[in-house]
């Protein structure tokens, strides 16, 4: 009966890591298939208007997809921010999932960052996890995809893949 649990248990942990290694995977699929990533219109959250990836070439264009109610997209963020406070050719499209426009404190939100509304995004890529970013170069094309969080994953690691 043990040997039978240690086994069942083994196989649940090789699953969702394949899983989360598939979702991974799929999603940078995603990402390279999407042929308007760089054209899709992103709606502001607290305006009318919207923006895109393409308006910011020339620049390094961080689109970072975080919700409110994570601690971890928090730290991200602030990472970030700080990062793109010390570099002038950074660009930072924070796309807010699974937050609805109502339970946003926009006093809360950084000057500088552009926030839009990446929900729809969000799922069409199949992004499998928060927070997560997309780094493009100034030519538009992707040159660095992160998912999840880690400690510095926002500043330093983001810092030297601008850099390569």
């Amino acid at each position: 009966m043990v040997v039978i649990a240690i086994i069942a248990a083994l196989s649940i942990i090789y699953s969702s890591i394949n899983y989360k290694g598939t979702q991974a995977e799929r999603f940078k699929e995603g990402i390279a298939e999407s042929d308007s990533l760089l054209t899709k219109e992103l709606q502001y959250v607290f305006e009318d208007d919207s923006l895109s990836v393409q308006q910011f070439m020339g620049n390094n264009v961080v689109l970072l997809f975080w919700a409110t109610w994570s601690e971890k997209s928090q730290f991200m963020i602030d990472e970030i921010y700080t990062l793109a406070d010390q570099t002038d050719s950074l660009v930072v499209l924070a796309a807010i999932v699974k937050d609805a426009r109502e339970t946003i404190d926009e006093s809360s939100l950084r000057d500088g960052l552009y926030y839009v509304d990446g929900a729809d995004l969000f799922n069409d890529l199949k992004v499998p996890g928060i927070p997560s970013y997309i780094l493009f170069d100034p030519t538009g094309k992707v040159k660095y995809v992160h998912i999840g969080y880690q400690e510095n994953a926002g500043y330093g690691l983001l810092r030297d893949k601008i850099n390569e």
